[in-house]
């Protein structure tokens, strides 16, 4: 699979991958996975930026994402350096920061709040080796 052909995230300028409340639809999971596996094939290392905002994530996508995740965290986290979540609100901010501690822990990968996009993007160049 091609960079180009991604339709769930948005990799134009890797090693920056976004991911966006607009792309998370019923049965997105089986494109999602697809460019998961295509990310991790590249061997590049990369890091993930969720825009603000809602994602709202249909039961089995949620479920299929999941069993993806722990088959495959090992293998994500030799490319994924962080997992960049933009949360404009400082409250909402707080309890997320809380959240991602379990989240990183059991997953391996850098978990990093930001309050803004050009903050998360700085965060998440950071975390990705140049040169």
């Amino acid at each position: 699979m091609q960079l180009s052909d991604f339709t769930v995230h948005y990799v134009a300028r890797f090693p920056e991958v976004r991911c966006t409340p607009e792309t998370v639809h019923p049965g997105y999971s089986a494109q999602w996975r697809l460019e998961l596996e295509a990310l991790i094939e590249r061997g590049e290392p990369f890091f993930m930026l969720f825009a603000d905002g809602d994602f709202d994530e249909a039961p089995e996508d949620t479920r299929v994402r999941a069993v993806w995740l722990k088959e495959n965290k090992a293998r994500l986290a030799k490319v994924c350096r962080s997992i960049v979540s933009i949360e404009s609100d400082a409250a909402k901010r707080a309890k997320l920061l809380v959240q991602l501690v379990g989240l990183e822990r059991a997953f391996g990968i850098p978990r990093l709040v930001a309050s803004s996009e050009a903050e998360g993007r700085v965060a998440g160049f950071r975390s990705v080796p140049q040169g």
